[in-house]
């Protein structure tokens, strides 16, 4: 059970809305808010939720798998399309749910979960994600790297 939840995103984000939400309750610190700060959440999450869905299909397009607890069955390493801007486009949609949940919340402590996901996203995914496609691909990965930014 451990296991699917650290190879899960989508159940760490979900883990992070909920203590936002939390956070929220104690009233820790200063809540914000501001003129269109409903509809501002929504156009960021509606951008992370289309750099999810763009990512996905480019995998499934491709007929790869888009399963982050698999890498290794990885069949072609994708490098096109949004994945010529980011290695890790649908991390930074998942980013852009925790930012419009933020936003929409408007508790200025919930910004310290950024960091912490950075953090999470890069060693629990993201290295291991790269570490079986630098086995799968070599040098093909490498200059992929070396050109596309993990995050930007």
């Amino acid at each position: 059970m451990i296991k699917i939840f650290t190879k899960l995103p989508v159940l760490l984000v979900a883990i992070f809305v909920f203590s936002m939400f939390l956070v929220d309750s104690f009233n820790i610190f200063t809540n914000f808010d501001f003129r269109y700060q409903s509809e501002i959440s929504f156009i960021v999450l509606s951008f992370g939720v289309l750099l999810v869905a763009i990512g996905g299909y480019t995998f499934r397009k491709l007929r790869t798998t888009v399963n982050p607890m698999t890498p290794e069955l990885t069949r072609v390493l994708v490098k096109d399309g949004i994945f010529r801007l980011s290695r890790n486009p649908m991390y930074i949609g998942f980013f852009a749910w925790l930012l419009a949940c933020a936003l929409f919340i408007g508790n200025i402590a919930n910004f310290a979960f950024f960091p912490l996901y950075v953090f999470l996203v890069n060693k629990m995914y993201i290295i291991p994600e790269e570490e079986a496609l630098g086995k799968l691909f070599g040098s093909e990965f490498e200059e992929y790297k070396n050109k596309v930014g993990r995050w930007f």
